[in-house]
């Protein structure tokens, strides 16, 4: 509460007494409460659902009946015009009887609407029926449609009048009321120019059969009835009115009986036609039924009324008695009164013009403290406080000369010397003309005027630290004026345009010309609530400095009001990130100088040691028997040492492009079991040769699926693991097991287990590091460069898996690829067919071993192009030793030539060659219809490298290539029958 004019004793509150007039206020009431419950609740919803589901019905109705064999006879016809014209006469009568009991033009021109509709039925009935249908062929089908059509106009257009009279009804007095004598003789006018005018106008063609529909007449009263239709459902009342939802329905069903059905009518009694006339019938059936409801309705209303008038008239005739009660009730009101005062959570006090206090409610003393006691021997101002009462002085002085009350805020002392801060104001109680007291209504808010106490102080604590920031921070409102703003903001301004801001500056004002744009922008971003972040540069004092721009929406009560923004001198860091970037271009740079220098030294050593191992093979064979046993045993060793450096600079390039992020996938459906079981067999030989006892073993589950990985690079982890183990075990086995999920198809895990020397936990971290062994003296014992492990978890990381370790020293070792859910990676380039190039194609190896068909593959010729001399030679000797007729060429061009001059059966190709390289080679030699088919094996130190634009190559083979390798290949690709034995690649 807030101040009042004033308590006066005789101020009375009306809360249960009814003034006179009461009894007529609580009839007025039950009479509205009775119209409300005669207008019926909103059923729209409910009504509208009908609506849909009936017109959806009869659509798909439409549809079922078109093409229906049915076909009716003239009796059918007659007799459902015959009971539309009795529904006709009934509809027509009872709308009558509705309209003089409450005369409304609706009902008027529905009922003379129908009336005249049940003459024109019964007129289609006689004139159709077949005793007297007098007109034959073309004329009697014209008969029964025009009749037909001429009574549904006739209806349709009565209906639609009948909306139009309710609108002009619903205007009041701007439009003159419809004439009753006019609207039945345009009824009966209409009526007989029917009956008559089939009698007197020869009848057209109602059939147009090169028409979508075959009666477009029919369109005509569909059109009158859809247009009744919509001015019904906009008008609304059948949401509530019962005759309205069952005029809607009448209306819909009439306008699809022409619309959907009748239209489409290709010859009288098909389907089509009957369906029309059983609609018309329901049509007046379902305005016959909302009639009846409007019937009962209005009986109802007229029974409810008079019964409210009743009970009206009762509560009149009481209203006596409540006179009488008044005053009993106006005493009651003064003690409810007094108990509100005493009860009311605000502070109410009375108080003589001396001071006195005559009167407190309990709030009051509830909140003071103070006892009866006490009130009575203290004055008012006696318990203000000092500072304010020269204030509650002045005011008391004034409200008692007369003056308006008005709001103030003081302070009271407390019983007990709390502050209680109260706000409200002071009126004068009034008696025979002059102020006898002051009534005051004052509320507590010293909790409130605390919190704004705390606010300001926190508005200032907050000023003070946007002052001392050392950042610039304004605001601007949502026309990008200036709001508020620091003084960091307003020098930076002043040091660069020379002007200092103040409220209400556009950026017009503020920034350069040049800069105006661009804060516009950054303002505009921020006011549609992008929270955002710029960076800026200017010059200050011939410096370029960088500024990073805040722009933050200022979300208010009625949406975002502005923005506000900071802006942040952030030079040094931005040239400690340019410094940064510097410095890793630097290191890309580095390291692309470190990756062109492997992939150089790649082919710089691996090409003379393929010459130093390919031709240590050959002198090996000791073919002329002059080389003594010493020097074979140095041969091995020179054969031996040059396979260990090739494996070591393998493993560096390996490492090195893994770590440049180089080392590209293959990814295709790999049969694990089938790459395990060959891979154990492909390393027997090394556990056989290995002293002691050592079993190799595969498990591999039986039904595995396919799992899309690179076969090569797995492989090689494979090996390297396999390899590891037999290297540390003496005695026992090492076991290569597949392990599978709970479904026992698919492969989760491939362990290598070993019962070999093991590793030492504090050494379990460090054997995955390049140059890193279990101890030590491993590499002193053992042999190896320490960087299997590194590459092989690497290579398990690229293709989306891992390799974890777990051993314990002096029993053996298990090393695990788990195999998690992988990453899309890059698949391998399909060839010219769009088939995926692979190793070779799967071929018939005989069972018995290729070094068998040596000599016997003469007469084959084989093109080897090399431009290394020494490769070229190598090659030569090998092919001649097989038997076969060999032509060489040095590059690109000379093995185009060749091939298109010899016609070889297979050509092997280097890809590192001067001018025309191999990748091209191999793309001209796919491209040529004639040199197409010759199988391609590429032999090159980069082949397992880089294996993209070799699509078509028959097999990939990296350089050193052993003897019996290239024998294998041989035998597969070369189209050799050797006694009998198909090493075709058939």
């Amino acid at each position: 509460m807030s101040g009042a004019e004033g308590l006066k004793p005789d101020t009375l509150p009306l809360s249960e007494a009814s003034p006179p007039g009461g009894a007529r206020h609580r009839a007025d009431q039950s009479l509205r409460a009775l119209e409300a419950e005669l207008a019926g609740r909103d059923m729209g919803r409910e009504r509208i659902t009908v609506h849909w589901i009936l017109f959806l019905v009869l659509l798909a109705g439409a549809f079922l009946i078109r093409d229906s064999p049915w076909h009716s006879s003239s009796s059918l016809h007659t007799l459902m015009e015959a009971i539309a014209t009795v529904l006709a006469f009934i509809v027509g009568g009872l709308a009558l009887v509705r309209f003089y009991s409450r005369k409304e033009a609706t009902f008027l021109f529905i009922g003379t609407g129908f009336l005249g509709a049940a003459l024109l039925d019964l007129n289609h009935a006689l004139l159709t029926a077949e005793p007297f249908l007098i007109r034959e062929g073309a004329q009697a089908e014209n008969l029964f449609a025009w009749t037909w059509t001429a009574e549904r106009i006739f209806l349709s257009l009565f209906l639609l009048a009948s909306i139009i009279a309710w609108r002009q009804e619903a205007k009041g007095g701007e439009g003159e009321a419809v004439a009753e004598g006019s609207v039945y003789a345009y009824a009966l006018g209409l009526t007989l120019l029917n009956l008559f005018f089939f009698e007197w106008v020869p009848l057209s063609r109602a059939h147009v059969p090169g028409l979508w529909m075959m009666r477009p007449a029919e369109y005509v009263p569909g059109l009158f009835f859809l247009l009744s239709f919509v001015g019904y459902f906009v008008k609304g009342a059948w949401r509530r009115d019962a005759f309205e939802h069952w005029l809607l329905i009448s209306l819909l069903i009439a306008t699809m009986a022409h619309v959907a059905y009748m239209a489409f009518s290709q010859t009288r009694f098909d389907g089509m036609f009957d369906a029309a006339h059983l609609l018309k019938v329901s049509s007046y059936t379902a305005m016959l039924t909302g009639l009846l409801f409007s019937v009962y309705q209005t009986f109802r209303r007229e029974s409810q009324v008079l019964g409210a008038l009743t009970q009206a008239n009762d509560a009149l005739a009481g209203e006596v008695t409540v006179r009488a009660r008044t005053e009993e009730a106006l005493k009651e009101g003064r003690a409810r009164l007094q108990d509100f005062l005493d009860n009311a959570s605000d502070l109410i006090q009375s108080v003589a013009p001396d001071g006195r206090i005559l009167y407190v409610n309990s709030a009051w003393k509830r909140t003071l403290g103070y006892t009866d006691e006490q009130l009575e021997r203290i004055s008012i101002l006696q318990i203000v406080h000092p500072l304010h009462q020269k204030v509650v002085k002045q005011e008391f002085d004034r409200v008692l000369a007369g003056a308006d009350p008005r709001r103030f805020s003081i302070e009271l002392l407390s019983a007990e010397g709390r502050v209680v801060i109260v706000s409200g104001s002071l009126a004068a109680q009034m008696a025979n003309g002059r102020a006898v007291a002051t009534q005051g209504i004052f509320r507590d808010v010293t909790e409130q005027r605390l919190a704004e106490r705390q606010l300001a102080d926190s508005k200032a604590n907050l000023a003070a630290l946007v002052e001392n920031t050392g950042d610039a921070i304004w605001s601007v409102d949502r026309n990008h004026r200036l709001i508020t703003f620091n003084s960091a903001f307003s020098l930076a301004m002043e040091a660069r345009t020379g002007r200092e801001p103040t409220v209400g500056n556009v950026p017009d004002e503020i920034f350069h010309a040049g800069d105006v744009e661009w804060y516009r922008e950054v303002y505009r971003r921020a006011v549609r609530g992008d929270r955002h972040v710029v960076l800026r540069t200017d010059e200050v004092d011939g410096q370029l400095r960088y500024f990073e721009l805040y722009a933050n929406p200022i979300q208010g009560a009625q949406g975002i009001t502005g923005a506000v923004l900071f802006g942040k001198d952030v030079t040094p860091r931005v040239r400690a990130e340019q410094a940064l970037r510097v410095a890793k271009d630097e290191a890309e740079a580095a390291n692309k100088a470190k990756s062109d220098f492997l992939a150089s030294m790649s082919h710089e050593l691996r090409t003379p040691l393929n010459s130093v191992i390919g031709f240590t093979n050959v002198l090996l064979k000791n073919k002329e028997g002059h080389l003594k046993d010493k020097d074979l045993g140095f041969l091995q060793r020179v054969l031996a040492n040059g396979k260990h450096l090739l494996e070591l600079i393998n493993e560096v390039l390996d490492l090195a492009k893994i770590e440049a992020g180089r080392m590209e996938l293959v990814i295709e459906p790999v049969d694990l079991g089938d790459l395990v079981t060959e891979t154990v067999q492909q390393l027997e030989g090394q556990a056989k040769v290995k002293e002691g006892n050592v079993a190799l073993v595969a498990r591999v589950p039986q039904g595995l699926g396919p799992v899309d990985t690179d076969a090569a690079k797995l492989k090689q982890v494979i090996i390297n693991l396999v390899g590891n183990a037999l290297k540390f075990t003496h005695e026992g086995a090492v076991t290569v097991r597949l392990e599978v999920g709970t479904d026992e198809k698919t492969p989760v895990a491939i362990a290598v287990q070993d019962t070999g020397i093991g590793i030492a936990p504090e050494r379990l971290s460090a054997i995955f590091e390049a140059f890193q062994q279990a101890e030590a003296g491993t590499a002193r014992k053992y042999g190896g460069t320490g960087l299997g492990l590194a590459i092989s978890r690497s290579l398990c990381l690229l293709m989306g898996y891992d390799l974890i370790v777990e051993s314990k020293e002096g029993e053996g070792s298990t090393f695990t690829i788990a195999m998690g859910p992988r990453a899309p990676r890059a698949r391998r380039p399909a060839d010219a067919d769009g088939k995926v190039a692979t190793r070779g194609p799967a071929v018939h190896v005989p069972a018995t071993p290729v070094g068998a068909a040596v000599g016997r593959l003469r007469g084959f010729k084989v093109l080897v192009v090399d431009d290394e001399a020494d490769s070229r030679d190598l090659m030569v000797d090998y092919l001649t030793d097989f038997g076969c007729e060999v032509v060489t060429a040095p590059d690109g061009q000379a093995c185009l030539a060749a091939a298109r001059a010899h016609r070889p059966d297979l050509i092997t190709l280097d890809l590192l060659m001067p001018d025309v390289s191999g990748w091209d080679v191999l793309s001209r030699l796919k491209e040529d219809p004639e040199l197409g088919r010759i199988p391609v094996v590429v032999i090159s130190v980069v082949a397992r490298d880089d294996r993209s634009g070799l699509a078509g190559a028959a097999e990939l083979i990296p350089k050193p290539i052993e003897r019996d390798e290239l024998l294998g290949v041989l035998v597969r690709y070369l189209p050799a029958r050797v006694e009998g034995h198909d090493v075709s690649t058939g």
